[in-house]
């Protein structure tokens, strides 16, 4: 072991800006992300990316922006040289999309880079090349007022680095993905991608929703909600779909943060408990959602690519965005069109008589956010104003309810209104009206219950008898009196009012005990409690296979209408569907 410590001495400045270029610059999108939020910064309003190979071997980003001065040109090359922050105190309001000052110094330390700019009122361009950290000399050229970088053979310098890039449509889709986030996030700005010298997304300058079709597509766009809402300074405003309209892909999933994408592990979290009982597992949230706060209030500087924030009162965002999203889920109700026929509505651009308008009528601005303070966080926040609340695929049930006409194979009730034939999942559907039922009952005092005449022992494992010992206070407050009778055993006592029979509630209870017995000592929190009340709505819902009365047909297509989130079911299945009477004349060529 040797005893002389080793020395310290400074990096050579190609090697710092290597390392630098390692954090900043991951892989062509990363080069594209910052060479576009240096356009946006310079004023641009139409920003043009062309790449070859996917952008390893060329990235070229043109924009028609303020330009950079000619003397300023070896400084945009330099390390840590930026006109974006003059002292300290700037980086605690940090208002523009780059600010570090690295990014081009990064780039050019392991690629070929050239700098073409020419500032209103300058005769000509100039233009200015980098190579392996040298820095060339400034000379004339000839260029449009703007910017334009080019970025030739991304990671030469670093063969390492090169090999761990992925092929060049990979490569692409990485690029195209972010210039989705940064384009909705700058509605006003257009955006054009080539590659290849083919023309991939031209996105021109728009409405907030405008963009949102752009990006998302036509189908999707009709079906999205708008929301809006406001807190203490901070103001939420942007769109989410319903949970029909939600699929499996998880890259539809939008954060803005004062105009900067980002990615939030509090915010995803917000968000899916927004839609924690009305989505389906296997399905992922949509939306675009957009924060505006003092930049005082959030620190973009903790990430070295800029792709992560930290706001200084995180509880208050993720509450005013869970309670946001929240008011507006429960305002979709019952009854899907066919998709046939949301298709076609949304290509046309139109609705029937009586649908909701869709999302492009709702106020872009912040006209329909409330106002609230801090005391008022944990009241009811106000979602955008009603006219776009609906989605255009998503009818309400008319004043009339429907009329009952049969049930299918135990489970479809088929009932007709003046619209269409309704095909409703008499289980799924039961099972919402009563899980709404439940919520409203705790939320204004407690579950009724029903006292049981002979109290029914049931065999359980130890660890739910403990569980039941251990929780009864918790379960009598969702209508369950339980003892324990021993060390395998419990007596039910009294069940909530919605379950028929005791074989009923034996299931609900062994079902509760199950999902108890995996909290510890401290007691089921929110999720827990939502989790039992679905369950017992789960047993006390009509059961597939089974008779259903009329009465109770025309009970349930009375109860839809008036239930919030009607449109799914707890466990975020559709619930019902309706089968226009003009969709039936189609499919049997009436009318030609």
């Amino acid at each position: 072991m040797t005893t002389t410590p080793p020395r310290i001495r400074p990096l050579p400045p190609l090697l710092i800006d290597q390392i630098a270029a390692g954090e900043v610059v991951e892989r062509p999108a990363s080069a594209v992300k910052e060479l576009v939020e240096n356009s946006l910064d310079a004023g641009a309003e139409r920003i043009l990316v062309e790449l070859e190979e996917g952008g390893a071997r060329r990235i070229r980003v043109s924009d028609d922006g303020c330009g950079i001065a000619p003397e300023d040109l070896p400084l945009a090359l330099a390390r840590h040289a930026t006109s974006k922050l003059t002292e300290v105190q700037d980086l605690e309001r940090v208002i523009t999309l780059g600010f570090r000052g690295e990014a081009l110094a990064a780039l050019a330390a392991v690629a070929r880079v050239r700098i073409t700019t020419r500032p209103r009122g300058y005769p000509h361009a100039f233009a200015i090349t980098a190579d392996e950290g040298r820095i060339g000399a400034v000379e004339p050229a000839a260029g449009a007022f703007g910017t334009r970088v080019e970025v030739e053979d991304l990671f030469f310098a670093v063969p390492a680095r090169r090999r761990f890039l992925r092929g060049p449509r990979t490569e692409l889709a990485h690029v195209r993905q972010w210039l989705d986030a940064i384009a909705l996030a700058h509605p006003s700005v257009e955006f054009r991608l080539l590659h290849e010298g083919r023309e991939l997304l031209h996105y021109r300058a728009a409405k907030p929703f405008d963009r949102c079709r752009d990006v998302l597509g036509e189908e999707l766009a009709v079906a999205l909600l708008p929301v809006a809402g406001e807190v203490a300074g901070t103001r939420l405003q942007g769109f989410i779909a319903p949970p029909t309209a939600c699929g499996g892909r998880g890259d539809l999933q939008f954060f803005l943060v004062n105009g900067r994408p980002v990615r939030d592990r509090r915010l995803a979290h917000a968000v899916r408990a927004a839609y924690r009982d009305v989505l389906h597992h296997e399905r992922q949230p949509i939306h675009v959602l957009e924060f505006r706060l003092d930049p005082a209030k959030v620190d973009v500087n903790v990430h070295p690519a800029k792709l992560e924030v930290r706001f200084r009162e995180p509880r208050l965002v993720h509450d005013l965005l869970q309670h946001v999203i929240e008011r507006a889920l429960a305002a979709t109700k019952a009854v899907v069109t066919s998709p046939s026929i949301a298709r076609a509505e949304g290509c046309a651009g139109r609705s029937e008589p009586g649908a909701a308008t869709p999302p492009s009528s709702a106020p872009d601005g912040d006209g329909g956010a409330s106002r609230l303070h801090l005391s008022d966080l944990a009241a009811l926040y106000r979602a955008a104003p009603a006219p776009g609340a609906d989605d255009a695929s998503v009818l309400p049930l008319p004043a009339a309810a429907p009329r009952p006409l049969a049930l299918l194979r135990g489970t479809w009730l088929l009932a007709e209104d003046e619209e269409g034939l309704l095909i409703i999942d008499a289980h799924a559907a039961h099972e919402r009206v009563l899980y709404e039922r439940l919520k409203r009952e705790l939320a204004e005092g407690g579950i009724a219950a029903q006292p049981l005449l002979i109290p029914r022992e049931c065999a359980v494992s130890e660890i739910e008898a403990d569980a039941a010992e251990r929780h009864a206070e918790w379960l009598a407050a969702r209508a369950f009196a339980v003892d324990r009778i021993g060390p395998g055993r419990v007596a039910l006592r009294a069940c909530p009012a919605l379950l028929h029979d005791t074989h009923q509630a034996e299931r609900a209870l062994r079902a509760l005990l199950a999902e108890l017995a995996e909290f510890d000592h401290a007691g089921p929190g929110t999720e827990a409690i939502e989790r039992a009340l679905a369950t017992i709505a789960c047993h006390a819902a009509w059961r597939r296979g089974t008779r259903m009365p009329e009465a109770t047909m025309h009970h349930l297509l009375e109860a839809l209408p008036r239930t919030e989130r009607s449109g799914v079911c707890n466990h975020g299945r559709p619930t019902s569907m309706r089968l226009g009477w003009a969709e039936l004349d189609r499919m049997f060529l009436r009318g030609r």
